[in-house]
């Protein structure tokens, strides 16, 4: 058995360290193109990527196992075409949240929940209902967070036509609105002054922390962070930057570091007066307040001819910090990957031979293995079409053909710090999305796995035939030598393959295979009994040496370890596809157990000047050897040398009981428990036909009063208004008593009954839709507007008067027959308020 565990504990290890640790992979897709947006990494170890189709019409997601070999992938249709933004989250069991921006509509940060198969769970459109979409040029994002309470948020752009902010929105995990927010820059300052969120992450705390920037325009923009408390309040908001007109510096992305401080990766522009601009990246440390501890620009091959961005952060398991991004010129492009401590020092550098579109979105994620996982598009050269690239890297950011790259660091000793008053406005709009899902499987991605024969027996002849053929591969390199696609083996180890797809994409793919070679198994028997005497049982085992698959007992065990409570012969025959093999025991005699009790305790009645009683059930233990002691001022009625104690006073009671392997004990506590009551209503028609039944339970006294009188019967009955209270008393622990109210005052939100559905076909009878107030509710309650929207989003009706009624009709012609949504909004003659929401099915 051990050799066996071994055996595959070796296999296990081939695998995992074989298991494409490393590799670059483009996943072109037939018919059209797509932008890499976001990726995660699955429990399982394989990973989520989230991509847009080119032509805006659809989002995708594809789960890949741990090699990025595609295990599914489906297209969601949504009703408007697509920003290129979006965010991928995972939550319990692999289920995830993505999100994705429509354009030409006003709820547009859409957030769908999806099933660890893809299918939809849910989806809803957030959003302010005026906002007017912005042209200028800036990407506007739709960045989501997972909550620590299962729930989601979402943050992205949106605002006025005049005055452009951030809209933020939190979710329960059923996607309904829990809060939602639009945050605007003071308005004594210049207008449309924030370009909506680049990235937001859940904080330590529960809050969030917003990374953005302060201009619509590149130029004289400076960096934005703004940390929210977890109601969406804002807790401090600081711009970055020199805010010169011809340099600027941008976030893309934020991290909270272990120490509570935050990490932000963005880039700094500087305008000179010849045509071409300067990119350099940024990388810069603040405290939990925002104030910047350091500040480092990055300047990518040290020319001015060569621009770099930082486009995304990771923290991995050592707190160290992730950078992606990626560098351009005219002469070439590359994506780019650096690792620093939290110090600021760099600890490695790689760039990715894959060239790299411009202000193209990416995501780096720390994976399970202590690497990264980098997720952008590449494009071929020459070519516009975008191409999801996945690049898995060991932690030194190394990949199947990365090299390292020239840099010049500057380090800075800070960055002009400038808080931000942001005035915050609450909204509650919230739109039902059906998106349509369709299965996807045009992906053209080369797979390579190697399949393990059995293992064979000693003696058989070997004879196995791997097949590693990929399409699009330039050469095979076999751990025998071989170079060809398929090879033949005949003798039991160790075999890989490593095969080239594409020498310009520089993508390898490798797969490890076992041929084992095992004998018949051998079995004996162990045996400890030593437990005998604390537990009442004994353990055999069977002790196997090689593989088995296959375990009898002569109990009918077929587990390696067996508990036996008797003597006798006991036997074990194990066996495999090679043979097999049996071993046999004989148990003479046991050990005694140690004395063990069970204890039915009553110590109700000690309130009530009643003994407590305590019923002992003891085992194994010699005859005449049972003790009861009392501390802790207990006094011993009876029993003192019997299984059953009878006591007179709440205190601490010990058994002992004796045999051959030693003395057990066992403490209990007796106490005087203080009386408990409670009034149940079992009948409440008070309101109606003045007469309600209340009836009494409790524990621990000897008489009641009611507040009548009644002190007989735990069952009364009242006809008129008021407090009734009951009272419980004992003899040692005092008395108990509850009490409650009826009262007849109908409640505001009691009187507005809202039907869940009507019928408008002019047979006079529930033909509209309307809410009503029952006769015997409190006056002066008037409804002064009903608004109902179709499932689809479109408003059927709205009126803003005394009582209104919808017929049923949209626009003049019978609405269909369908589910509609509704708002209600009520007042009473106090001036109080109320809104109502739900749904209303009209039936034809």
């Amino acid at each position: 058995m051990k050799q066996f565990v071994l055996l595959l504990l070796t296999f296990l290890t081939i695998e995992m360290t074989q298991a494409q640790d490393q590799f670059e992979r483009l996943y072109r897709a037939t018919g059209t193109s797509h932008n890499a947006l976001d990726v995660k990494q699955t429990s399982d170890g394989g990973y989520l990527m989230l991509s847009l189709s080119q032509s805006s019409d659809f989002a995708n997601v594809t789960k890949l196992d741990p090699k990025g070999n595609i295990s599914w992938s489906k297209d969601y249709d949504f009703d408007e075409p697509l920003a290129r933004s979006g965010d991928i989250e995972l939550l319990e069991k692999d289920s995830f949240l993505f999100s994705v921006l429509e354009l030409n509509t006003q709820l547009n940060n859409v957030v769908t929940k999806a099933a660890p198969n893809g299918e939809v769970v849910w989806s809803n459109a957030f959003g302010r209902p005026d906002f007017v979409a912005s042209n200028l040029p800036v990407f506007r994002e739709v960045e989501l967070t997972a909550n620590f309470d299962k729930g989601v948020s979402v943050f992205g752009q949106q605002g006025v036509l005049n005055n452009m902010g951030i809209y933020g929105a939190r979710l329960d995990s059923l996607g309904n609105l829990l809060w939602a927010k639009n945050y605007f820059i003071d308005d004594n300052l210049p207008l449309s002054v924030l370009n909506g969120v680049q990235d937001a992450q859940m904080t330590q705390d529960s809050g969030f922390i917003l990374c953005g920037g302060t201009s619509e325009f590149v130029s004289a923009a400076d960096l934005m962070l703004t940390k929210l408390d977890s109601l969406g309040e804002v807790e401090w908001s600081n711009s970055y930057g020199d805010n010169l007109v011809f340099t600027a510096e941008l976030g893309n992305a934020v991290v909270q570091t272990p120490d509570k401080g935050y990490i932000v990766a963005g880039f700094t522009v500087i305008f000179p007066l010849v045509p071409n601009l300067t990119e350099n990246g940024l990388l810069m440390k603040t405290d939990s307040l925002g104030n910047v501890e350091w500040l480092q620009t990055i300047n990518i091959d040290s020319s001015e001819t060569v621009d770099g961005r930082f486009t995304d952060v990771a923290i991995d398991a050592d707190g160290n910090i992730l950078v992606s991004g990626y560098a351009r010129s005219d002469v070439e492009s590359y994506h780019l990957f650096m690792k620093f401590d939290l110090a600021g020092n760099i600890l490695s550098n790689r760039k990715y031979n894959k060239n790299a579109g411009v202000n193209e979105k990416s995501s780096i994620v720390a994976t399970q293995d202590d690497g990264a996982v980098l997720f952008q598009s590449a494009r071929d050269d020459g070519a516009t079409e975008p191409i999801p690239y996945l690049i898995k890297t060991n932690e030194l950011g190394e990949s199947s053909c990365s090299d390292t790259f020239i840099y010049e660091l500057t380090t800075l000793d800070t960055l002009a710090t400038n808080p931000i008053n942001l005035l915050v406005e609450s909204l509650d709009t919230v739109l039902l999305k059906e998106p349509l899902v369709m299965d996807y499987d045009s992906f053209s991605v080369p797979v390579l796995a190697l399949n393990a024969p059995p293992a064979f027996c000693e003696g058989d002849p070997i004879n196995v035939t791997f097949d590693a053929t990929v399409d699009g591969a330039v050469s095979y390199a076999w751990s025998t030598g071989e170079t060809t696609p398929m090879i033949t083996v005949m003798e039991a180890g160790l075999f890989t393959v490593d095969v080239r797809i594409e020498e310009d994409v520089c993508f390898n793919l490798c797969d490890t295979v076992v041929i084992a070679v095992i004998g018949p198994p051998t079995v004996a028997i162990g045996q400890d009994l030593n437990g005998f005497c604390v537990n009442g049982v004994g353990v055999l085992e069977a002790q196997i040496q090689g593989a088995a698959n296959q375990i009898e007992w002569s109990t009918g065990d077929n587990e390696s370890f067996i508990f036996i409570n008797q003597p006798g012969t006991y036997g074990v025959t194990v066996t495999n596809q090679c043979g097999s093999d049996e071993a046999q025991v004989v148990v003479t005699d046991f050990p005694e157990v140690l004395p063990s009790f069970v204890l039915e305790i009553d110590d109700s009645g000690l309130c009530a000047g009643e003994n407590a009683t305590v019923v002992a059930d003891v085992f194994n233990a010699t005859p005449n050897s049972v003790i009861w002691t009392a501390t802790d001022g207990g006094m011993i009625v009876d029993g003192e040398n019997a299984p059953i104690l009878t006591a007179g006073t709440p205190g601490t009671y010990t058994i002992t009981a004796t045999n051959n392997c030693g003395t057990s004990t066992q403490e209990t506590v007796l106490v005087a428990v203080p009386p408990t009551v409670n009034i149940n209503v079992l009948l409440d028609e008070l309101c109606m036909l003045d007469s309600a039944v209340i009836s009494s339970t409790g524990t621990g006294f000897s008489t009641f009063e009611w507040s009548t009188g009644n002190a007989t019967d735990n069952q009364i009955t009242i006809t008129e208004q008021g407090t009734y209270s009951i009272t419980a008393t004992t003899i040692a622990c005092g008395t108990a008593t509850a009490e409650i109210t009826f009262d007849c005052e109908f409640p505001f939100d009691e009187c507005v009954m809202i039907p869940n559905a009507f019928t408008p076909n002019n047979d006079s009878n529930n033909d509209g839709f309307s809410p009503v107030i029952p006769e015997n509710c409190v006056e002066g309650i008037t409804i002064r507007r009903l608004a109902v929207w179709s499932r689809w989003g479109k408003k059927v009706f709205d009126e803003a008067s005394n009582n209104p009624i919808w017929d049923g009709n949209d626009g003049g012609e019978p609405a269909g027959a369908d589910v509609y949504i509704y708002l209600v909004d009520a007042v009473n003659e106090d001036g109080e308020e109320r809104i109502f929401k739900g749904d209303v099915t009209l039936i034809r």
